[in-house]
C-alpha cells in the first residue's frame, strides 16, 4: 500500500493573484458530477485528458486548455518513503513540480509531482522545465499507467448527507502513481480539486 510522502501534501492551497476563486453554491446536480468526476479521475489513465473534457464539456473553455501554472519545479531531497514508493537508486535525484492546473480563469486542482528526470527522455524533461504543459501532457507519449494511491472527500456528502452546501476551498484530493510499461515508478503526484471545477453556467 503506498503511504503519503509527507504529512500537509493535501494542505489547502490559496489562488495567485489575478485568478479569483470562484465561489459558487453546491447544488445536488454538481454533487453528482463532482462524485462522478472524482471517480473517473480515480481511475483514468491522464487526469489532465478527463479536466481537459470537464472544461470543454461545461463551456469552461475550449478543449485542450488546461495549462500547468508553475509555482515551483526544483530539486528537493527524497525522503526514505519516497525512495521507496519511487525505487530510487542512490544516485537518483527527484524533482518535484507544484502547478496550478487551470482551464481559462479556473483553478481546476493545485498539484505537487515527485519525478525522477533520469527516467524521462531528455526533451520532456526540458518541456517539463520550460513550458506550462501539463505533465500528463509531457509523458503522454510513454503512455504511462496511473495507479491510484487513494482519495479523500472532505467536501462531498456521504450516505444521504447534505446534499447543498457552500463547497470547501478542496473539494476532493487524489493521490497516485505513474508507471513506465516495465514497472519502474516515473513519478507519485497529490492533486488537491479545488472549488473553481464549479465555476460552470448550470444548464
Amino acid at each position: 500500500m503506498l503511504i503519503l510522502v509527507a504529512a500537509g501534501l493535501t494542505a489547502p492551497l490559496i489562488a495567485g493573484h489575478g485568478i479569483a476563486a470562484a465561489r459558487p453554491a453546491a447544488t445536488p446536480q454538481s454533487i453528482v458530477q463532482i462524485s462522478a468526476l472524482r471517480d473517473e479521475i480515480g481511475m483514468a489513465a491522464s487526469a489532465t485528458q478527463v479536466l481537459d473534457r470537464w472544461c470543454a464539456s461545461h463551456h469552461m473553455a475550449p478543449a485542450g486548455a488546461v495549462i500547468a501554472e508553475k509555482i515551483a519545479n526544483k530539486p528537493v531531497p527524497a525522503t526514505a518513503q519516497l525512495r521507496r514508493t519511487l525505487q530510487l537508486k542512490a544516485s537518483d535525484r527527484v524533482q518535484m513540480r507544484h502547478v496550478r492546473l487551470r482551464c481559462s480563469g479556473h483553478i481546476l486542482s493545485v498539484a505537487r509531482l515527485w519525478y525522477v528526470p533520469s527516467r524521462l527522455p531528455a526533451a520532456m524533461e526540458a518541456s517539463l522545465q520550460q513550458t506550462d504543459t501539463p505533465f500528463g501532457k509531457v509523458v503522454a507519449p510513454l503512455n504511462l499507467d496511473r495507479k491510484s494511491a487513494g482519495s479523500s472527500s472532505a467536501w462531498l456528502p456521504k450516505e444521504g448527507g447534505p446534499t447543498a452546501k457552500t463547497p470547501s476551498h478542496i473539494l476532493f484530493s487524489q493521490r497516485a502513481l505513474m508507471i513506465r510499461a516495465d514497472g519502474l515508478p516515473i513519478a507519485y503526484v497529490v492533486e488537491d480539486y479545488q472549488r473553481g471545477l464549479l465555476g460552470f453556467t448550470p444548464d
